[in-house]
């Protein structure tokens, strides 16, 4: 998971790989979510 944070904004990205046991596996993005300043809840982008 990663997340970038502003004044206006938090977002998180969901990060997968489909084997723990490479090191070299490829990470795609399983969901993204936004929480907008003064706007309650998470919403999937």
């Amino acid at each position: 998971m990663t997340c970038e944070l502003n004044a206006h904004e938090w977002r998180t990205y969901l990060r997968m790989v489909p084997t723990v046991s490479r090191a070299d596996a490829t990470a795609t993005t399983f969901a993204s979510f936004v929480i907008e300043d003064r706007r309650p809840g998470a919403v999937r982008i």
